[in-house]
């Protein structure tokens, strides 16, 4: 629905479309880095146990797994980015 609208305000050639169009590709962005590493910042040591049955791995793992939400978040950006 969104998409539509802002095609036919870019069709239109409404000054305010191309504003419009990119403060929806930045929300839509920001939801998906939101998503993306929101479980790895709150469920550290149940990430952890899902991945190893270790449990010095568990403990170091879920030390260290803020730096995988880190890259994450770096890696999507660039990504969007590159597209825009």
């Amino acid at each position: 629905m969104a998409s539509m609208r802002v095609l036919k305000l870019l069709g239109a050639c409404d000054p305010g479309a191309a504003k419009s169009l990119s403060l929806l590709a930045c929300f839509g962005f920001a939801a998906v880095l939101l998503t993306s590493t929101l479980p790895l910042l709150l469920l550290p040591e149940e990430l952890a146990k899902l991945t190893t049955n270790n449990i010095n791995v568990q403990k170091y793992f879920s030390k260290i797994i803020f730096m995988l939400a880190i890259h994450c978040q770096l890696r999507i950006l660039s990504i969007i980015t590159g597209c825009l």
